[in-house]
């Protein structure tokens, strides 16, 4: 009996060792597959955060992009340098400012216009020296070219064939229908080519001497040239009508 209770001592102590590693192995596994799952619920919240940061909405992402802009351009504002003053020269004094172009001048620079009543004085000097004055009315050669030629057109007295029939004239004297009125002002052709015919130059033609009496044959012939020239033929033959200091002279048309 004693010997039976040795031999069950002895293979206690040597199964009991075995039992207990078996036990504490057991326990050490069943703690790692608890692990496991935390472990594998912490991956699978992690990797939902990281799908619903990627799955924001599109407009959202604009908005920030909208804002981040906005900030920097308002940093943009905040560091533009200051425009740089003037400087002064050595002296101390401002540096003259550029011209305005003339487009950006005020009208007070700009120059007065003449008016028409205002004329300069040295067409009153023309007027004391020839004594045509441009509100008279002139009929004889000399004071109608003078006239146009100081003036640029003929004497208010003048009215044009078209102007005449307008009152009825049907030719002759005009003075019965327009009082003290001449005929002139009208185009001249030069068909005969009597006077020069260069291409280009043109002519009218105003009746000379008819103050109280009919048209007759006397005819001012004025270019466009400058050039004036007389008949008293009715355009048979001309000559040229020469001004000189104030005074007028006829020189036979070659």
């Amino acid at each position: 009996m004693n010997s039976l209770l040795k031999k069950m001592r002895t293979l206690l102590v040597r199964i009991l060792p075995a039992c207990a590693a078996l036990l504490i192995a057991a326990a050490l596994s069943a703690c790692s597959i608890s692990a496991v799952p935390s472990q594998s619920a912490d991956g699978a919240k992690t990797a939902a955060a990281d799908s619903s940061e990627t799955e924001k909405p599109k407009k959202q992402k604009k908005e920030d992009k909208k804002d981040k802009d906005k900030d920097k351009a308002k940093e943009g504002k905040k560091e533009k340098p200051e425009k740089e003053k003037p400087d002064k020269g050595e002296s101390g004094e401002k540096r003259p400012e550029k011209e305005k172009p003339e487009k950006e001048r005020s009208d007070k620079e700009k120059p007065e216009e003449v008016k028409a009543d205002e004329r300069p004085e040295e067409a009153e000097r023309e007027d004391a020296k020839t004594g045509i004055e441009e509100d008279g009315w002139y009929y004889d050669l000399e004071s109608v070219v003078i006239y146009y030629d100081t003036y640029g057109k003929l004497p208010g007295n003048f009215v044009t064939k078209k102007e005449a029939k307008e009152t009825g004239w049907e030719g002759g004297k005009i003075d019965g229908f327009i009082d003290d009125a001449a005929i002139g002002g009208d185009h001249f052709g030069n068909y005969e080519k009597r006077l020069p015919a260069g291409k280009g130059i043109k002519y009218i033609e105003c009746d000379i001497d008819t103050k109280d009496r009919s048209r007759g044959a006397k005819r001012l012939i004025i270019s466009d040239q400058g050039k004036y020239y007389y008949t008293d033929d009715h355009y048979e033959t001309f000559s040229e009508v020469i001004i000189k200091d104030g005074s007028v002279s006829l020189e036979p048309l070659e």
